[in-house]
């Protein structure tokens, strides 16, 4: 008898730590994949052709502070007209709703500049997504 209170009373002590702990979280718990999300943008002529990118800025329109550019990740795209705006690793710098990222940057060989904006969603999110906006900076 002594031994079966004392196993409800533990297994009571277990339960209530588990929930504490699960209401101390800022964003709670939910069950997420383990696939890393990345967006980015790639850059082209108005012929599909590639752009080569210089002066690239990112600002976060809600807070008005430029986006840290994550690295870009093993086995990820790596060329000259592709810009990574946000992976796993860099979405705290988003909202869980969702934030305007307005992204300008200029053609190498022309000197042309253009600018586009996503909506880019991380925070409590699982994974970084891109709510809305265009794939492509496309340039005369």
């Amino acid at each position: 008898m002594r031994a079966k209170l004392l196993l409800v009373l533990l297994i009571a002590v277990g339960l209530s730590a588990c929930k504490n702990s699960t209401n101390n979280s800022a964003c709670g718990t939910e069950m997420c994949t383990a696939e890393f999300a990345s967006i980015g943008i790639e850059a082209t002529d108005n012929t599909d052709s590639l752009i080569y990118l210089k002066d690239v800025k990112v600002i976060n329109k809600r807070t008005n502070k430029p986006v840290k550019l994550p690295v870009a990740q093993p086995g990820g795209i790596h060329a000259p007209n592709y810009v990574p705006i946000a992976n796993d690793n860099t979405k705290d710098e988003f909202s869980t709703a969702g934030d305007d990222i307005e992204i300008t940057a200029t053609n190498k060989a022309t000197n042309q500049t253009k600018t586009i904006t996503l909506k880019i969603s991380g925070g409590c999110n699982c994974h970084v997504a891109k709510v809305s906006g265009a794939d492509k900076l496309v340039f005369d």
